[in-house]
C-alpha cells in the first residue's frame, strides 16, 4: 500500500532539520555540549529519508527518475550559498584582513572546496570553511544516490543493499586510507542507508508506529553504553530514523503547539543558519567576545537568525523558485 501523504507537506520535518542545525550551533558555541556534533549525523538520516521518499514520489508519478531534474533541484538549493561563502572566504576575506591587519588562514588546496571535496583536507584553515566538510559529504552522496536511484522502479530495495555493502567493505580496509576519520563519506553511509530504508518504509506505508518508540529508546540506550564506534554508528542511525517516524506519527502533540510552528518556519532557513554559522560564531565569540558564554550564544544566535534571514528572502529564494522548472508533471493514465 502507497503512503497516502503523497504531494503533501511532511509536517515535523522542517522542525527537525532547525534541531540538527541547533544542535550543532550548540556544540560550536557551549563548551561541553559534545553530544551536538551529532546534529550532522542526524541531518544527514533525514536528508536521504526525504529523498528517497520524493525520488520514489516521481518514479510512481511519472515512471521515470530524472537524473538532471534531481541535480539541478539540488544545484539549485545547494550551490548559491555555498559558493557565495566559498568566494566570500577565497577572494574578499583576505582583503578585510589586511585592513584589520588580521591574517586570514585559507585552504592550501582551494579545489577541494571548488568541487565538495572538502571533507578530505586534513589542514586546518578559517573557521568559517569548517562547517562546509559536511556539505561536501552531502554532495557526495547525491552522487551515489543518482546512479543508484533508478533502481527504485524494480529492485526497491537493492540501492541501499548496495551501499551497505559498501559500508561493510570498507570496514576491512587499514585506517591509513582514512576511511574510517568522521569526515570521511564512507563513516555516515549508515546515516544514509537508514535514513533511505526509512523513506522507503514511510512510501510504502510499512507501519512503525507500534514500535517507533521501543526503536528510539534502545537505540539511544545502546549509544550510550556502548563503546564499539561500528555498533554506535549504527544504532544512532536507528535513533533518528526511529525520531523522524515518531515526528509524522504523533502529529497531534504538534498541531497546536505555537513553538512547533515557529520552528517549521526556522527549518526552511536551516542551510543557512548552518552555512553561515562559522562567519557569526567567529565574529561574536571570537572576535567580539561579550565574556558570558550564554550572552554570546544568544546574539551569536540573533544574528544568525537575522543573516539566514535575509539571505532565504532575498538571495536563496530566486534559486529556489527555479526548482519548479525542473519537476516532471504526474502521467495521468485514462
Amino acid at each position: 500500500m502507497i503512503n497516502t501523504c503523497k504531494n503533501e507537506k511532511i509536517n515535523g520535518l522542517d522542525t527537525l532539520r532547525f534541531l540538527s542545525f541547533f544542535a550543532v550551533f550548540l556544540f560550536h558555541t557551549i563548551e561541553g555540549f559534545e553530544i551536538g556534533m551529532y546534529g550532522v549525523d542526524f541531518f544527514f538520516v533525514l536528508s536521504s529519508f526525504l529523498l528517497t521518499y520524493l525520488t520514489l514520489e516521481e518514479i510512481d508519478q511519472t515512471q521515470q527518475f530524472s537524473r538532471l531534474n534531481f541535480f539541478m533541484r539540488r544545484a539549485l538549493r545547494i550551490f548559491p550559498v555555498y559558493y557565495l561563502v566559498v568566494l566570500f572566504s577565497f577572494i574578499l576575506l583576505p582583503v578585510l584582513g589586511k585592513i584589520i591587519n588580521q591574517t586570514v588562514s585559507l585552504p592550501e588546496k582551494k579545489w577541494l572546496y571548488y568541487f565538495f571535496l572538502s571533507n578530505y583536507d586534513p589542514k586546518d584553515s578559517i573557521f568559517a570553511l569548517k562547517f562546509l566538510w559536511s556539505v561536501a559529504v552531502e554532495e557526495q552522496f547525491y552522487i551515489l544516490f543518482v546512479l543508484l536511484a533508478p533502481l527504485f522502479k524494480k529492485h526497491l530495495f537493492l540501492t541501499p543493499s548496495i551501499l551497505a555493502i559498501a559500508w561493510v567493505s570498507s570496514l576491512f580496509f587499514p585506517y591509513q586510507f582514512n576511511l574510517h576519520s568522521y569526515t570521511a563519506t564512507v563513516s555516515h553511509l549508515p546515516n544514509f542507508i537508514l535514513g533511505m530504508l526509512g523513506g522507503i518504509c514511510f512510501y510504502r506505508n510499512i507501519q512503525t508506529k507500534r514500535f517507533d518508540l521501543i526503536i528510539c529508546i534502545g537505540s539511544l540506550l545502546i549509544c550510550i553504553f556502548s563503546a564499539n564506534p561500528i555498533v554506535f554508528s549504527l544504532s544512532i542511525s536507528f535513533f533518528f530514523i526511529s525520531l523522524i517516524f515518531m515526528t509524522i506519527n504523533r502529529q497531534f502533540f504538534f498541531k497546536n503547539f505555537v513553538l512547533f510552528k515557529g520552528t517549521e518556519k526556522l527549518g526552511r532557513l536551516s542551510y543557512g543558519l548552518y552555512i553561515y554559522s562559522g562567519f557569526v560564531i567567529t565574529l561574536i565569540i571570537k572576535q567580539l567576545n561579550l565574556q558570558n558564554p550564554y550572552l554570546n550564544m544568544l546574539t551569536a544566535l540573533m544574528l544568525l537568525l537575522i543573516t539566514a534571514g535575509v539571505s532565504y528572502r532575498y538571495f536563496e529564494q530566486f534559486f529556489l523558485k527555479m526548482k519548479r522548472r525542473f519537476r516532471k508533471e504526474p502521467l495521468h493514465i485514462h
